[in-house]
């Protein structure tokens, strides 16, 4: 795993509820970006503060900003899962 993903795993951590159900791997590499999957509980998504669009568009801003330390972009898709099958 890359140190991007340990900083992300990270920001996670200090972002999300303690009690909250999220799924965070790394799908692939290339010479550009590093591709991350979040997938996030239907109830997290609910709360506003949570929204998936802000969670990866937070994210991808602090790592992707020109001060960042890492040379790759970050590129988060972010997924719901609501429990039904």
């Amino acid at each position: 795993m890359s140190s991007m993903y340990e900083v992300l795993s990270s920001l996670l951590k200090d972002l999300l509820p303690a009690d909250s159900n999220y799924v965070f791997k790394q799908i692939r590499e290339t010479d550009e970006e590093i591709k991350f999957i979040l997938v996030i509980d239907e109830k997290l998504e609910n709360n506003f503060s949570y929204k998936k669009t802000t969670i990866a568009e937070l994210l991808t801003s602090i790592i992707n900003d020109e001060q960042s330390v890492f040379t790759k972009k970050a590129n988060i898709e972010v997924e719901v899962y609501d429990g039904s099958e």
